[in-house]
Parts: C-alpha cells; structure tokens; sequence
C-alpha cells in the first residue's frame, strides 16, 4: 500500500516536471520571433504586448502605431499577459517580474510594481484593485491608482493562469495542481480544490460555474463551493481560455482540436481538428467560432456546426487568444505580427508592422 502511494506521488511529480520542461522550452524557443499577449481593443484604440518587450496602442481601424511602452529600445522582457484597462490606464505584466500601469492615451508610466519573480498571468482590474499572480507563487492585490499591495497570498508554486475577479471573490490556479477562492478585500482563503496536475490555462466564471483546466482535463467548480460539477478529458493538454456563449463551453486543445461542450452538463456536441495544436482560446461572435492554432492559421467555423467558413494564413504558430471588434479580427502571430482580418471573408485589412516597416 505505501509503495502504491510513493509510486502516484513520484509519478504527479515527474508529470509536473515534465509539463514545467516543456511550458519553458516553447516559450523560450518561440517567444524571441513573436508575441502571445492577446490584443485588447478599447474604444477605438488596440493594446498588446509584443515579444520584443514593448506594449504597443494601435489605432484599431488603421493599425497607425499611437505610442508604445518602453519608448526606446529598452524592453521590459517577455510579455505573455494580456493587458487589462480601466479608466485611462492599461496595466500589463512582464517576465522582467514587473506589473506595469501606463497611460491609455499616452503610454507613460503611471507606476510599476516588483513581484520578485516572472509575470506570466494577465493582470485582473475589480473596483480599484488590480489583482495578479506572480512566478513566486505570491498573488497580489494591488491599489489601482498607486500600485501599493493590499494584500497578498501565498500559493505553493508559480501562479501563469489569469485569475478572476467577482464582486467578493477572485478565484487563482496554481502550477501546485491547486484552484483557490480568496476573500477579494483581505485574501483570506474561502475554499481550496486540488485537481490533477498544474493550472496554467486561464480561469472562467460563468454564472455560478468556474471553469479550470489542468493537463488534459477541463473541469466545470462550483463556484461558492469548489464542488465539482463534471470534467472532460481531451487527447491533450489544455491551455486554451474556455469561452461559454448560451449554453456552449468552446474550448481548444494541444491534440490539435476545439471542443463544442454543453456548459451545463460537459458531454460533447461536436469537435473540429485544425492542422496543429491549439493553444489560444477560442472566440466566437455572430455565431462564428474563430480558432487560431499553431499550424500558422486562424479558421473560421459555424459556431453552432463546426463547419469551416474560411482559414487566414500567417507566418508563424498562434498562441495568443483572437479578439473580435467592429467586424474585424485581430490576432497576434508569433512570426512577430498583428492581423487585422475581415471577420466575415477572412481578408486581410492590415497588419503591423506595416510592409513598409519591415512587417
């Protein structure tokens, strides 16, 4: 019995070592020639992270570059987070262990805040705080007008899943294997639920359902009490942000495939396969499923069938979740280029850099 024991232990160990050497070597090899942060776009000004270390706003119908952050060429590192706003200001964190709080309209620095460890996980902003994990396994909730910790928690290993943030609670996955409800004013912990293998993929509340991913399995939590509702295992790992829209969960795979769940129960209503794993979350708008995957594409699919409408071909693999605004799509390519596609023919409206620049 106490090697059967031993033995589940070294073997959950091994995997999270395993999945740890992995998550390190694709970043690492992929992120220097292009960019995961998803865009954001806000009243006609786009926002993202680039992997050559800057934040950059972009005029959303034209792709004219408005300002990026740092200036110069300094770079802030590696920005896999997706940038938060608020009011006039764009919060964003970076593998230089900083969270960073610039100016909408102008990109200056309003201020930054050191965590001591890499930020993988996007930034959440909730009333005046801004809430956000850190490599160290501290997850911090920070004043949104001065950058200052309210609190902070520790988690046992690094926090990379985006949280999320609800009235009274901000609920926060761990690379532990760990999914926890925190009191949103105190961090005090409200209820903890452990699952098999390290949370990595981005967090979703829908209704009273919170939706977390870890290895292959996608689990559906209640969310006051941490019960589980049902899980769904797919072929491979998920990172993919889940979307729920009515009573559909879509959600992608690294078995190269997006999963058309019912959101209530789990059971599956159909899949589609693309030409290479899926890492960025689906989205879906006029009853359109955007994908983009790591074979360089992004599809367009009926989002109530599955079946394909169109397929844009960029240069490199997509790791970064598309974003639909005004009838367009944008996506973030790692062969370091921002599209701007027509969301329903799928033709290219610009891109940036623009070809004049290089791009």
């Amino acid at each position: 019995m106490l090697a059967r024991v031993i033995f589940r232990m070294q073997r959950r160990a091994a995997l999270l070592l395993l999945l740890l050497i992995v998550l390190l070597v694709a970043a690492c090899g992929s992120l220097p020639t292009g960019g995961w942060s998803s865009p954001v776009v806000v009243q006609g000004t786009l926002y993202y992270g680039g992997a050559d270390g800057h934040v950059y706003a972009l005029k959303a119908d034209t792709g004219a570059l408005i300002w990026k952050y740092p200036a110069d060429s300094k770079s802030l590192g590696f920005i896999y987070s997706t940038p938060a706003l608020d009011d006039d200001a764009v919060y964003v964190g970076a593998y230089d262990q900083n969270v960073y709080a610039l100016s909408a309209s102008s990109g200056a620095l309003k201020w930054q805040y050191a965590t001591g460890a890499e930020v993988v996980s996007s930034p959440v902003v909730d009333g005046n705080t801004v809430y956000v994990g850190s490599g160290n396994g501290e997850f911090y909730a920070l004043d949104m007008a001065t950058g200052q910790p309210r609190w902070h928690a520790k988690l046992d290993l690094r926090i990379w899943a985006d949280p999320v943030a609800a009235g009274d609670v901000v609920y926060v996955g761990s690379m532990s294997g760990k999914i926890v409800a925190l009191n949103a004013a105190t961090g005090s912990q409200i209820w903890e639920r452990s699952v098999r293998g390290a949370v990595g993929a981005p967090l979703v509340l829908n209704g009273g359902t919170l939706y977390a991913a870890a290895l292959n399995t996608l689990y559906a939590l209640d969310a006051t009490t941490g019960e589980q509702k049902w899980q769904f295992t797919a072929g491979n790992w998920i990172w993919s942000r889940p979307v729920v829209v009515g009573d559909t969960l879509y959600v992608g795979s690294m078995d190269k495939k997006v999963y058309a769940l019912d959101a209530v129960s789990g059971a599956k209503k159909w899949e589609v396969t693309t030409g290479g794993a899926v890492r960025a979350g689906p989205a879906v708008a006029n009853n359109i499923l955007y994908v983009a995957s790591q074979d360089f594409n992004l599809y367009a699919f009926d989002a109530s069938s599955g079946v394909k409408k169109w397929e844009f071909a960029t240069k490199g693999r997509i790791n970064a979740t598309p974003v639909i605004a005004g009838g367009t799509v944008y996506v973030n390519s790692l062969d370091g280029k921002l599209y701007a596609v027509d969301a329903l023919s799928g033709s290219l409206l610009w891109q940036y850099p623009p070809p004049s620049q290089g791009g």
